[in-house]
């Protein structure tokens, strides 16, 4: 794929899938009274989403960037991604009619279910 005709360019992603397509699924809503993965288990702040929601890996190189930037003062400082985007997005053209397959696959997404910590750094 031309990296000109990309809409969201980005350098994480799975090297090679099973399969190029997959549906578009359901994020998972933690019910009952589970608290896996609602902890930092590495560094001492974290980033956590607030409700279920699909973040493209160019919006994480995005987040990740702007704290490692912040953070370059403090020396040793880390950014640890407890998420990886391993979702396909395929997409048709604005103006096609209904029909005729899924569409081209146009970047990688990960799925976030709430209250989980899913970016951690330390202080």
């Amino acid at each position: 794929m031309d990296l000109g005709q990309q809409r969201f360019a980005s350098n994480l992603g799975p090297r090679r899938t099973k399969y190029r397509k997959s549906h578009k699924g359901r994020v998972s809503f933690p019910t009952g009274g589970s608290v896996k993965g609602t902890t930092v288990t590495q560094g001492m702040y974290g980033i956590r989403t607030l409700e279920p929601c699909r973040i493209t890996a160019t919006q994480l190189t995005a987040a990740e960037t702007a704290l490692k930037r912040k953070l370059k003062v403090v020396r040793g400082s880390q950014v640890f991604m407890r998420v990886f985007p391993d979702v396909p997005v395929c997409v048709k053209g604005n103006e096609t009619r209904m029909g005729k397959g899924k569409g081209s696959f146009e970047y990688w997404a990960c799925r976030l279910a709430p209250c989980r910590r899913q970016i951690a750094y330390p202080y």
